[in-house]
């Protein structure tokens, strides 16, 4: 990644995270979006903390996301065909 990306979940009076707190990162690059993911479950570990793999995955966005789906073969996101 060009630069460190910093991530801070608190939780202090008056705020509460339901049972699932969901994350959404953007990047240009796949790369990037799996070295973070990467770095990401490494850094959740060092706090006794996990990514629940099910849960969690790298999609494709971008105005050529639908076309790029559709050449693969692959399914594409509601209401975008």
């Amino acid at each position: 990644m060009s630069r460190e990306v910093h991530v801070r979940f608190c939780e202090s009076v008056g705020v509460r995270f339901s049972r699932a707190t969901r994350l959404v990162a953007c990047f240009q690059y796949k790369q990037e979006a799996q070295r973070f993911r990467e770095e990401l479950v490494e850094r959740l570990g060092k706090f006794g903390l996990e990514v629940e793999p099910t849960k969690t995955k790298v999609m494709e966005f971008g105005r050529f996301a639908v076309e790029n789906a559709r050449k693969r073969g692959g399914r594409t996101a509601k209401g975008f065909g």
